[in-house]
C-alpha cells in the first residue's frame, strides 16, 4: 500500500472492516497486512466457527446447529457436488451470523476497531437490523475479494481441502464427538 492509501485508511471513521470472499481469494493475507499497517487486530471467522465446533456448542435452533457442523461432520465432504458445498457454506455462514453480529456491535460500541475476514461473511450480514444502523453511519465497511480465474480458484479450494483433511486427521482422536473430534490434551 502506498502512503496515500495508508493515510486514507487512518482517517476513516469505520470501526469494523469485513473482508469476505471465497477460499483462497487472499482474504487472510489482506486482513493480516492491513492489521499490521494500521495497528489493528484481526479475526478469522474460522476461529469463531472452530471454537464453537470444538466446544460442541449447540445453537438455539437445531437446524442452525446442524448447519454449523455440516463441514465437520459430513464424511467425504469434498466429494459432494459443488452446489451441495455451496449450499452448506451459505447455511453454515448463516448459522454464524448472530455471533458475528454481537462481535461487530461490541467492537463498535466499545470503540475498538477490528478487521474480520472469512468465507463465512455474507453480504446479508450488514443488512441485519442490529447492524444496519452501524452500516448506515459508515462504521462498518465491507469488501469482498474474488479470484477471477476459475482454474486458479478450483486449485486453491482443492489445496485447502487437502490441508484441512490432513489437519483434522492430526488433531482428532478415535472417539467421535458432534464436531468429529475430541479436544487434544
Amino acid at each position: 500500500m502506498n502512503t496515500a492509501i495508508n493515510n486514507r485508511w487512518q482517517r476513516t471513521d469505520w470501526k469494523v472492516l469485513l473482508i469476505g470472499g471465497s477460499s483462497g481469494s487472499g482474504k487472510t493475507e489482506v486482513a493480516r497486512q492491513l492489521g499490521l499497517r494500521l495497528g489493528l487486530p484481526w479475526l478469522q471467522v474460522d476461529d469463531l466457527r472452530l471454537a464453537f465446533q470444538h466446544s460442541q456448542v449447540a445453537l438455539p435452533q437445531q437446524q442452525a446447529t446442524r448447519d454449523l457442523y455440516f463441514f465437520a461432520e459430513t464424511s467425504h465432504i469434498w466429494q459432494l457436488a459443488a452446489e451441495t458445498l455451496c449450499d452448506g457454506l451459505i447455511a453454515s455462514s448463516r448459522a454464524l451470523i448472530p455471533a458475528l453480529e454481537i462481535v461487530i456491535a461490541n467492537h463498535i460500541d466499545t470503540d475498538a476497531p477490528l478487521i474480520i475476514e472469512g468465507d463465512n461473511i455474507l453480504p446479508e450480514l450488514v443488512e441485519r437490523p442490529l447492524l444496519q444502523r452501524y452500516t448506515d453511519k459508515g462504521q462498518i465497511h465491507t469488501v469482498f475479494l474474488y479470484e477471477s480465474e476459475a482454474a486458479r480458484l478450483q486449485a486453491n479450494i482443492e489445496a485447502r481441502a487437502r490441508e484441512q483433511h490432513i489437519s483434522q486427521r492430526k488433531n482428532c482422536k478415535q472417539k467421535p464427538t458432534p464436531s468429529g473430534c475430541t479436544a487434544s490434551g
